[in-house]
């Protein structure tokens, strides 16, 4: 038995459709309907969640809503995804990013009260 595709899977096989006007093929009915329920999901927050909203939200879950948002929203582009592949691929770069992205939003946080 394989084992069930995770949320960045499911993630990446929906922002592929989109991309193409494919469905994915060749999966389980269980990935198929975690497919579909991740659709649903984006329709729901699509229609009633603006962004301010779901970042409080997930800071009481496991960020899914989150990364459905962020990943399959209409407005990632090409070099949003360039940026993404470029983090994946150098982890070192993006553990540094976080540390300078928590000192900039710190700042200026503090900067602007």
């Amino acid at each position: 038995m394989e084992d069930k595709i995770t949320l960045g899977q499911a993630i990446a096989y929906l922002f592929f459709s989109k991309e193409n006007g494919q469905k994915p093929e060749g999966l389980q009915k269980d990935d198929r309907d975690y497919l579909d329920k991740i659709s649903a999901r984006l329709k729901s927050l699509n229609s009633d969640a603006s962004f301010n909203r779901l970042i409080t939200i997930n800071k009481q879950s496991d960020y899914t809503d989150l990364f459905i948002s962020m990943f399959l929203n209409d407005s990632i582009d090409k070099q949003d995804l360039e940026l993404l592949r470029f983090f994946n691929d150098n982890m070192e770069c993006f553990e540094a990013y976080t540390h300078v992205l928590h000192d900039f939003i710190k700042k200026l946080d503090d900067l602007r009260n």
